[in-house]
């Protein structure tokens, strides 16, 4: 990665901020399975996947993505954070993403700024890059100070208990069955996870690469390890595909994707993979001495949770929401202009004329809409807090813009988010509504 990003850069007391290199591997390894070891004395797991997005293999990983900082009287690692480049796609529209990922000090070096001097590089690799966006997972809170919001639902989904799964009716046969999966499968699992794309507002856009690699390149005992299966006809046609996770969390087996072809029906494929679950799930538990205590399944809007709704019941993990840094929210905007227009053109403001005027108290940007067109998107400022279409605190606007609140929660939750007029209210649903996600971690 070549980078105008001023390093190695002296922090001072012996602290150096730098880019990891080949020769940091094992030590940047150990140290990511002691720092995020939590209640374990080291955190197999979280050091796999480390070791990763380090060793080379990995289709947009290395080194040089890392940042490290380090003791020079010793050559100890005493923090470090993981920039992880990406593709997303909003509304179909692709655009460059950076994930901020294992984040970690040791405890003697916290409070002491070296996270912020490292994100402050992480963002200017991101403009490089012409991302216009990064996001984090993780603590509640901490990533606010660094320009953040919690704005995308990340990992949410249903649960069902293990007795809701329907048993396979007394004489009959399993109508469908579940294969491992091989890099033969990437073709029809991409074609499916493409599909499935079209439910959601924001979704990761996945290479072929990047499947092989989930399939044949990770650690089994990496974090990030999954089981890739497909879905079959007792004579072998492929009607689905099925990811799950490689253990249980909690009693939980999570999986994060299952597909199927279209004219195939959910009512007839799901309970077959239900009792396929559960039986996985309960090998899986069966060595811990610990019961099986749910299935979930990943996804806002998924046809399987149409299909049993008295079955699957809702789970939700605020913690696990994306906090999203749009720095130039005008930029963003004029990328997915295209979605805009065919958001109004669908509406009840089909061929809307006017300026939107929004703003987020310090700043904010004008829409200049003419017979339906979007000719211009500037950066505004209210002369006024009270002026203006519609105020938005802090960064809340990218709760709107990601498709998380519509406008009445956001009000409704903000004594100073407000819109002029119902009218307005009307017009930024209709640009902005509220519509789900599913992202697939790139790590």
């Amino acid at each position: 990665m070549s980078l105008a990003s001023g390093l190695p850069r002296d922090l001072g007391g012996g602290l150096l901020l730098r880019q990891a290199t080949a020769a940091d591997v094992e030590a940047l390894v150990q140290f990511n399975g002691t720092v995020h070891a939590e209640d374990k004395p080291f955190n197999t797991a979280v050091a796999a996947i480390s070791r990763e997005g380090l060793a080379g293999q990995h289709p947009t990983l290395g080194p040089s993505d890392h940042l490290i900082v380090e003791a020079t009287p010793t050559g100890e690692i005493v923090s470090s954070i993981q920039f992880i480049p990406q593709t997303w796609s909003y509304a179909g529209i692709p655009f460059g993403i950076g994930r901020i990922e294992a984040v970690g000090t040791l405890p003697e070096y916290r409070r002491k700024g070296l996270v912020r001097h490292q994100m402050d590089v992480a963002h200017q690799w991101a403009a490089e890059r012409g991302h216009l966006a990064t996001f984090i997972t993780g603590i509640p809170w901490y990533y606010a100070q660094f320009g953040y919001e919690q704005a995308v639902v990340f990992r949410t989904g249903r649960t069902i208990f293990p007795a809701l799964v329907p048993p396979l009716p007394e004489g009959q046969t399993e109508p469908f069955h579940v294969r491992a999966a091989t890099t033969a499968d990437v073709p029809f699992i991409a074609a499916r996870y493409a599909a499935a794309t079209q439910r959601y507002l924001l979704t990761t856009v996945y290479s072929a690469d990047l499947w092989r690699f989930d399939m044949t390149g990770r650690d089994p005992a990496s974090l990030a390890a999954v089981t890739m299966a497909i879905i079959e006809t007792p004579t072998g046609e492929a009607v689905g595909w099925l990811e799950h996770s490689n253990e249980l969390f909690g009693g939980n087996l999570s999986t994060h994707n299952f597909e199927i072809i279209p004219g195939v029906s959910w009512l007839a494929v799901t309970p077959s993979v239900l009792r396929h679950l559960l039986a996985v799930g309960q090998q899986m538990a069966a060595p811990t001495g610990q019961p099986l205590r749910r299935l979930s399944l990943r996804g806002e809007a998924h046809p399987a949770f149409q299909a049993f709704p008295e079955r699957f019941i809702a789970m939700h993990r605020a913690n696990w929401n994306a906090y999203m840094r749009v720095p130039d929210i005008a930029a963003f905007l004029r990328h997915i202009t295209p979605a805009l227009e065919e958001r109004l053109a669908r509406s009840v403001a089909v061929g809307h004329t006017g300026a939107l005027t929004l703003h987020w108290y310090r700043d904010g940007v004008q829409l200049t809409w003419e017979q339906g067109r979007l000719v211009g998107i500037e950066p505004w400022q209210p002369p006024r807090p009270e002026n203006g279409d519609a105020a938005f605190p802090e960064l809340t606007f990218l709760r709107r813009l990601f498709g998380w609140q519509t406008q009445e929660e956001l009000e409704a939750g903000f004594n100073d988010a407000f819109s002029a007029s119902p009218e307005v209210r009307v017009l930024l649903n209709i640009l902005f509504p509220k519509e789900p996600s599913y992202i697939r971690s790139v790590s």
